[in-house]
């Protein structure tokens, strides 16, 4: 979603780790109350796209890699891609050590108006 443009950074807070502003009223209730954190910066063995931690450790946290589709490249390509560094990054090291036991990898691809995405296992 940040790198779609649907979301901006507001101002950076620390090395690597950002604000965001989001736009829209539904997606901000969404988040409202339910994510103390929204993490962008390294996390296991390298630095996940996005990353939503929740306030309650007995709710779920979301691991998402994002990839845009470059000009010669395919939709399916990013998505192995995405797939690969979710399953053998270890991205979910931040949630873990917060003791959230519950979460959710996937993979989203960005192909002009296009979007595809996979849960991880």
């Amino acid at each position: 979603m940040l790198f779609s443009g649907y979301l901006t950074i507001r101002r950076e807070i620390a090395d690597n780790v950002f604000l965001i502003r989001i736009p829209n009223k539904e997606i901000m209730s969404f988040f409202h109350n339910t994510f103390v954190e929204i993490i962008f910066r390294d996390s296991g063995e390298g630095r996940p796209d996005i990353v939503l931690k929740p306030f309650d450790r007995n709710r779920t946290g979301y691991v998402m890699e994002l990839k845009t589709v470059k000009k010669g490249e395919s939709i399916e390509s990013n998505m192995k891609e995405a797939e690969n560094q979710l399953k053998t990054k270890y991205y979910e090291a931040d949630l873990e050590k917060s003791g959230i036991k519950d979460i959710v990898k996937i993979a989203i691809v960005f192909q002009d108006k296009k979007v595809i995405f996979k849960y991880i296992d």
